[in-house]
């Protein structure tokens, strides 16, 4: 592996696949005939049985974005869940399975356990001091691709993230929800992945314009979507602005990647949420200060204007 390759880190859920467990089947038990037709002819799946009650949807474009990655030689892929590690290497096993490819497909398979800080999920930084990828992998050819907005928007990987669309048939919600047309049509079009395709192509065309001399200054100092660079890779169409000012590259429709419901930790948001109620109390605070202030200014007034008064009443009473 050389620093021409390019590191994609992949979150399992709703990023590749769409998990059902024996909570939900029943939704998958109650779709209609005329829905089944239509998902044996459009998506790719792996259903359990009864006896697990478990049915594994396969994002549309995985197989041909993994038969892609593995034929270039130079995109390598990993994959980071905030399940648990052994989880991820299940789901790893079932893919490459699935669609007959190397069980070495993925070069790790990264769980919960190997999140350090909670405050920054997912933190790429890891990678890069792990001994094993320090000289291969840095913040000029590494990128995360995931669906929660809190797993990237923090300072380590807002650089060096994609933001995409949930691939959810059955939901966003963690509880899944029962199958409608809409979700269907959504997940049956879903191009995600052939976009994604697209953007590393894009970065390995930019990689390759480049000298050794640059690539090695650049290791060390520039991310892999740095503002100043994202035209040149002709990638300034994926980036999006988000409410807190944050750009990232995004990838489809993205409206609740910060929602709550979606699962998982959000420590971002749980900060954001205490700056916001502290703000709420200072603001009490001074408003119950200024009303206070507000009462002793009016009851000077009105001595002020009592006394005005009584001597206005002791000078009328001088000229009679």
């Amino acid at each position: 592996m050389s620093k021409r390759d390019i590191l994609v880190v992949f979150d399992i859920d709703e990023t590749l696949i769409q998990f059902i467990n024996k909570n939900a089947y029943h939704y998958w038990q109650e779709i209609t005939p005329e829905q089944k037709e239509i998902i044996d002819k459009n998506l790719q799946y792996v259903d359990l049985g009864e006896t697990k009650k478990q049915v594994i949807f396969f994002r549309p474009g995985l197989r041909e974005f993994l038969e892609m990655a593995r034929d270039s030689g130079r995109i390598k892929v990993a994959i980071w869940t905030y399940s648990e590690r052994e989880y991820a290497s299940a789901i790893a096993k079932l893919i490459c399975d699935k669609f007959g490819l190397p069980q070495d497909t993925f070069i790790f398979k990264y769980g919960n356990e190997d999140i350090e800080d909670d405050d920054m999920p997912k933190s790429l930084k890891q990678i890069w001091d792990n001994p094993k990828y320090k000289n291969r992998f840095n913040k000029f050819n590494t990128f995360l691709v995931d669906d929660r907005y809190g797993n990237l928007c923090h300072k380590i990987n807002v650089h060096n993230s994609i933001l995409i669309q949930a691939f959810a048939p059955f939901g966003e919600r963690k509880q899944r929800e029962e199958l409608t047309p809409e979700l269907l049509e959504k997940a049956i079009h879903d191009n995600v992945l052939y976009e994604l395709t697209n953007i590393t192509n894009n970065l390995l065309r930019d990689i390759d314009g480049c000298e050794d001399e640059e690539i090695n200054e650049a290791f060390k100092t520039e991310a892999i979507f740095a503002p100043k660079c994202i035209e040149r890779k002709r990638l300034d169409s994926y980036v999006k602005t988000y409410d807190d000012n944050i750009e990232l590259c995004t990838i489809g429709d993205t409206e609740h990647a910060a929602s709550d419901f979606k699962g998982g930790k959000y420590k971002y948001r749980t900060t954001y949420r205490k700056k916001y109620r502290t703000s709420q109390r200072t603001t009490h605070r001074n408003k119950h200060k200024n009303r206070k202030t507000y009462k002793q200014m009016k009851r000077k007034k009105v001595t002020r204007k009592y006394k005005k008064s009584k001597n206005t009443v002791k000078i009328y009473k001088r000229l009679l």
